[in-house]
């Protein structure tokens, strides 16, 4: 799972858990390894490209499946399905354009993402709000699980 320290208040919350966090850029695992401390694994590395051999109860992708390409989403679910007993996906619904936020090229949208893709997939999904096309104003989110 990626994050940005910014978006995630609870962040200190999983003191004492067994938890492992997967970010892609560098400057948020420095905030992140600053949140929570030597005992968290905070790896600076691509869900794209990491090798992932632990068992884990939980999987949480979330606000990250944007992040990809369209193409590259079903690879990643398979890995994360692969290592955990359950996967959360938490993602906007719809074309809600964004680019690189505070330098980090990878805050970048790559593709809209809607509910049946979930759906198809197996995953049970519940949604908020509308999905935006081709506007700046944040619209619905998706939430899917399996």
């Amino acid at each position: 799972m990626g994050a940005n320290p910014k978006a995630f208040a609870f962040w200190e919350k999983l003191k004492g858990c067994v938890v492992r966090i997967i970010e892609i850029w560098k400057p948020n695992c420095e905030a992140l390894k600053a949140i929570m401390g030597v005992d968290a694994a905070i790896d600076l590395a691509d869900i794209r490209t990491v090798d992932i051999t632990e068992h884990y109860d939980l999987a949480v992708w979330w606000h990250g499946p944007e992040h990809v390409e369209s193409n590259e989403v079903r690879p990643c679910l398979e890995k994360l399905e692969a290592c955990a007993d359950h996967v959360l996906i938490g993602c906007p619904w719809g074309d809600y354009p964004q680019g690189p936020i505070d330098g980090n090229p990878h805050e970048e949208h790559r593709n809209p993402l809607n509910p049946r893709y979930f759906e198809k997939k197996g995953y049970t999904v519940v949604t908020d709000g509308e999905p935006v096309r081709g506007t700046e104003k944040q619209g619905g989110q998706i939430a899917a699980w399996k």
